[in-house]
């Protein structure tokens, strides 16, 4: 990531995964001095819910959580696209008022067509056991396709601009994160 502007870092499921090894998407956050982006369900209430469950574990421990993008997102009906986004960013405005809705992606049945497949893992073979080297192999046409999908819904429902302002201004925050961590190793060792 050196020299970019933006690293994307994805997480695996919710935030609290790997906690039993001590290696939970929060102590990957400030190892990696990242604010977080979470990536909602779709609805209103469940997305709710589920946002503040994952936010306030991030947040116990001062990570700065800069808001949402929910996800999957039906075109039509009572949780519709609009109708969800109409009212999760009113909830936002009222309660969150500091972390925002960035944008709403509705469900997109190419990708859906993937779901069954871990779509993530397609580009890695798994590691060798004697040396645990993995190999980045290039991605096939579907994979591309994939990939053009999933910019070109970002591009249309997601404001990233802001994105990427909130998560610079979160920086700082991060870095407090961090000192605040490591002083309670050094005082609890």
């Amino acid at each position: 990531g050196e020299g970019k502007r933006l690293v994307v870092i994805d997480g695996v499921g919710y935030p609290s995964v790997g906690s039993i090894v001590g290696c939970s998407s929060a102590e990957i956050a400030l190892a990696c001095r990242a604010p977080v982006l979470i990536v909602g369900k779709s609805g209103v209430g469940d997305a709710i819910d589920s946002f503040n469950l994952c936010a306030a574990f991030f947040e116990r421990r001062g990570i700065p959580v800069v808001g949402a993008i929910f996800n999957k997102l039906a075109h039509t009906g009572l949780y519709s696209r609009d109708k969800c986004a109409e009212y999760v960013a009113r909830y936002f405005a009222q309660v969150r008022q500091s972390q925002h809705a960035y944008g709403f992606i509705p469900t997109n049945d190419a990708l859906a067509a993937l779901g069954e497949e871990e779509t993530c893992g397609f580009s890695f073979s798994h590691p060798n056991p004697q040396n645990l080297v993995i190999r980045v192999l290039p991605m096939d046409d579907a994979e591309t396709a994939a990939v053009a999908n999933v910019r070109d819904l970002f591009r249309e429902y997601v404001d990233v601009g802001a994105v990427v302002a909130d998560i610079q201004a979160a920086l700082p925050a991060v870095e407090r994160a961090l000192m605040r961590d490591s002083t309670m190793n050094l005082i609890t060792a």
